[in-house]
């Protein structure tokens, strides 16, 4: 398995490791979004911290931003995080991102840290 969920306090920290691939990605926002807590959950934490690559096609892409549709109807509070040092992958999670923060609040970061702070600190709707 290329990533490793873990629950927080507040939220989930998703480590990548490896290639990001699509079914992966889409197995990963489903794990999440379906969780028996996900009411509770007020992030989500996407570390790609020195992963290898990511192969997304556009149809993946598509079905993730459905995915942060269906997690923002389902819990208002919950926005979502990319951490990337790879420009591939940030430029990726920036293209994600740029829609689906329409529906749900979301930023790529380098950092790790800043990607936790805005992840607790972030106006909700």
């Amino acid at each position: 398995m290329p990533y490793r969920i873990v629950k927080e306090a507040k939220g989930v920290y998703l480590k990548w490791t490896g290639r990001i691939i699509g079914e992966e990605l889409l197995k990963a926002v489903h794990e999440v979004n379906e969780s028996p807590d996900f009411q509770m959950y007020h992030y989500v934490i996407n570390d790609t911290l020195g992963c290898s690559g990511i192969d997304l096609s556009a149809m993946t892409m598509e079905d993730a931003i459905a995915g942060a549709i269906g997690a923002h109807v389902s819990n208002p509070r919950f926005v979502a995080a990319f951490v990337a040092d790879d420009q591939c992958i940030f430029d990726a999670w920036s293209s994600i991102a740029k829609v689906a923060d329409d529906y749900l609040r979301t930023a790529v970061f380098t950092d790790l840290e800043e990607a936790r702070s805005w992840a607790l600190s972030v106006k909700r709707d």
